[in-house]
């Protein structure tokens, strides 16, 4: 058995002694993961339910996710911008503002338009949560829904009203996502008043993303990468990415 104080072997009982038993407290399901995520997101467990294209993760499992105090992101790719505003509106409606939910930003960077109209509903409807998937560099849609909800809180920090869960499978995407955007797409975006002065000055010190979630090899389009080898390596530029940017420290890296 393992002692309880130390974790290591204790010796058997001799021959015919009753050994002593040791309990563990148990360990509860909203007890595993980050407690920092759950608190971020509002939510009772450590745990995603992830976007799938054309909305097989649907409007009906985000909103029986969020009334049970999980989080679900919608998944937007392969629909009409018609049925991504009526799902962001529900979810706003059903859930609250504050509500856990979100929606999936799936890159286009074969038509940015497209890209930039999701962005426009995502902001007109007051979506705070974005899954960022298929990314292989920052846009300027995905750098304005970012930056378009920093502010300045009370204490001086920087606070993001919008949260981004950037999905990754190789390790130079996240590099970008554990940055804060480039200043030249804030430049462009202040100059064209998609941002404001104070918000641009804010990205300088705001990653892209507050969670960054590794997506090892599965069934579906990624780089093949085995998680023993993808989670640590994430791990590590956050970690460093944190001592050159300072304010990365806070992201969170799961799977």
């Amino acid at each position: 058995m393992l002692t309880r104080d130390t974790g290591t072997a204790a010796p058997d009982p001799p021959a015919g002694a009753e050994a002593e038993g040791t309990t563990a407290p148990a360990v509860r399901p909203q007890d595993l993961g980050s407690a920092r995520f759950r608190a971020a997101h509002r939510v009772r467990y450590a745990y995603v339910a992830g976007s799938m294209f054309k909305g097989i993760a649907s409007e009906q499992m985000v909103l029986r996710m969020g009334r049970a105090g999980l989080l679900g992101y919608f998944g937007t790719g392969g629909l009409d911008l018609d049925r991504v505003e009526r799902a962001a509106a529900a979810f706003r409606r059903e859930l609250g503002p504050d509500g856990a939910y979100g929606l999936n930003l799936l890159a286009s960077p074969d038509r940015p338009e497209k890209e930039q109209r999701v962005v426009d509903a995502l902001l007109r409807h007051g979506v705070r949560r974005i899954e960022a998937a298929s990314f292989v560099r920052m846009t300027p849609a995905l750098v304005r829904y970012r930056v378009a909800g920093l502010r300045r809180a009370p204490d001086g920090s920087v606070e993001a009203g919008h949260a981004v869960l950037a999905k990754v499978s190789r390790a130079e995407v996240a590099d970008a996502f554990l940055a804060p955007p480039p200043p030249d797409m804030v430049e462009a975006l202040r100059a064209a008043g998609r941002i404001s002065a104070e918000q641009a000055e804010l990205a300088r010190t705001a990653p892209m993303a507050d969670d960054v979630c590794a997506e090892a090899d599965s069934g579906g389009h990624t780089d093949q990468r085995p998680l023993v080898v993808l989670l640590p390596e994430l791990i590590r530029r956050r970690d460093a990415a944190a001592r050159r940017h300072g304010g990365t420290a806070g992201v969170r890296v799961g799977v």
